[in-house]
C-alpha cells in the first residue's frame, strides 16, 4: 500500500480542490500553537477554526508538514491564506508574498506544497472533531 504522504499530485489540481482545504493557517507565538481555518469534507459550514498547540500530537504533524514546506519553498512561512481552487498565498519571512498559482506553479516543488497542505487541513478536521466529540 502506498501512502499518500508520500505522493506527489501531477498536476491534479481538481483533487486538490477537494475539502478538506486550509482556508487560513498561521502560528500564534503567544499561544504556541496554530490557528487554522479549514473547508470541511463533510457538512454545510463554509468553513470551521481550530486551535491546535505546537506540543499537542496534531501541532506536532502540523510543524512537520510545514517544516517540509519551508524546506521546499526556501524561506519560513509566516501566513498560508487559500485564494481558490488549488491556489494559495504564501506570506513568506521578510513580507515577501508567493502565489502558488503563479510563478511557482511551475516549480517542481509545488504538487508536495499543496499536498502537504491537504495534509495539514485533514490534521485540523480530525482535531476540530475531536474536540467537540467531546461535548456532545
Amino acid at each position: 500500500m502506498t501512502d499518500s504522504s508520500d505522493q506527489l499530485l501531477d498536476g491534479d489540481d481538481e483533487r486538490l480542490a477537494e475539502p478538506p482545504l486550509v482556508d487560513l493557517l498561521h502560528y500564534e507565538r503567544e499561544a504556541d500553537g496554530f490557528s487554522i481555518t479549514f473547508v470541511p469534507s463533510v457538512g454545510e459550514d463554509v468553513t470551521r477554526s481550530v486551535f491546535v498547540p505546537r506540543e499537542s500530537v496534531e501541532g506536532r504533524q502540523v510543524a512537520a508538514y510545514l517544516y517540509r514546506i519551508q524546506q521546499l519553498i526556501g524561506s519560513r512561512l509566516e501566513r498560508v491564506v487559500h485564494s481558490g481552487g488549488a491556489n494559495y498565498a504564501l506570506r513568506l519571512a521578510g513580507g515577501e508574498n508567493l502565489e502558488l498559482s503563479g510563478a511557482a506553479s511551475s516549480e517542481q516543488w509545488a504538487p508536495e506544497v499543496l499536498n502537504r497542505l491537504k495534509q495539514i487541513a485533514a490534521v485540523a478536521e480530525g482535531a476540530f472533531n475531536v474536540l467537540h466529540a467531546a461535548g456532545r
